[in-house]
């Protein structure tokens, strides 16, 4: 069991680059892990990669969200948490 097991995530700009890595490293310290960004078939891919990569973990969310626009900020947060809240924010985008 990681450290951070049943933590939330939400890494944003996660489907590639910096972002994706630090998915990789919360997923396998044990975080439940939702990926934000502008495009979902990449976010999709990233999701399906991350899965592959770290066996055992939570399923990887994906979340379309542009980070310029508050509204789906928001939505992002909420599909990437439970009623208790965000436990980490990886602001990359």
């Amino acid at each position: 069991m990681g450290t951070l097991t049943g933590r939330y995530a939400l890494v944003t700009g996660g489907g590639t680059g910096i972002g994706l890595g630090c998915a990789r490293h919360l997923l396998a310290d044990g975080a439940v892990v939702t990926l934000a960004g502008r495009r979902l078939d990449v976010l999709e891919r990233a999701a399906a990669q991350l899965g592959a990569e770290v066996p055992g973990g939570e399923p990887v969310r994906a979340v379309v969200c542009d980070v310029t626009d508050p509204d789906q900020v928001a939505t992002a947060v909420a599909a990437a948490s439970p009623a208790a809240g965000l436990d980490i924010a990886i602001v990359n985008a």
